[in-house]
């Protein structure tokens, strides 16, 4: 499985492990003794009311781009984000609806288990994907932006890696290169067009950096 199909594939799992995880603080919480002081139908309401505020929480802080965001930023930003959003949104629920009463301490308990596990879970996605892409089993379609020398050192480092999962699909460049005129799948202003017909999983800017706006755009296209 490959390319957009890999990516929609894996934010599903990860929708249904965090899921699970959050399912796990619960039990564990009232197996360590703390009393939800609440029904099973309010409970089992309780936990699909925070599961859901939890992967609301996630969308509005971009923690289920696991592929595009290094595991420090997941960890010590997105995911810290995260929680504090959803521990906001918990306090409007309660405060708005008066429906669940739960002690402070559980709340804690609750909150400490699941973000170890959620975090945890986190880590050993960015682990599998790394020994995927390093040991050749999953493949990823790749263009560059520019045929510069950093542009054919990148050209270079995927031909002599196939091991690395990269597959190589061309440069983008406005001039005509003879060398590399066989490569040239595009000029620039054919970028977006071409990688919308066929998917690419990345796109690696070799440019100088005095073309802004087309990086700026690209990184718009890449959200």
């Amino acid at each position: 499985m490959e390319g957009k199909d890999y990516t929609s594939f894996a934010k599903v799992m990860i929708f249904i492990i965090d899921c699970g995880v959050i399912h796990l603080a619960f039990d564990l919480v009232k197996y360590q003794g703390m009393d939800l002081g609440m029904p099973e139908m309010q409970y089992t309401t309780f936990y699909l009311v925070f599961a859901l505020t939890w992967i609301a929480s996630g969308f509005l802080n971009k923690i289920y781009r696991l592929d595009t965001i290094s595991i420090v930023q997941i960890i010590s930003v997105n995911l810290f984000n995260a929680f504090l959003t959803h521990i906001i949104l918990m306090i409007l629920l309660f405060f708005t609806f008066n429906v669940f009463a739960v002690q402070i301490n559980t709340l804690v308990w609750l909150y400490g288990v699941s973000i170890v596990f959620i975090g945890a879970t986190r880590i050993a996605y960015k682990f599998v994907r790394k020994y995927l892409e390093f040991s050749g089993f999953e493949t990823r379609n790749v263009v560059i932006v520019g045929i510069t020398g950093s542009g054919k050192a990148l050209h270079d480092f995927f031909l002599e890696n196939p091991s690395s999962g990269y597959r190589f699909r061309g440069f983008f460049h406005n001039e005509q290169i003879p060398s590399y005129k066989h490569l040239t799948i595009g000029n620039l202003d054919e970028i977006l067009t071409e990688c919308r017909k066929k998917y690419s999983d990345e796109i690696y800017f070799a440019l100088p950096l005095t073309h802004q706006h087309l990086l700026r755009e690209l990184a718009r296209f890449a959200d």
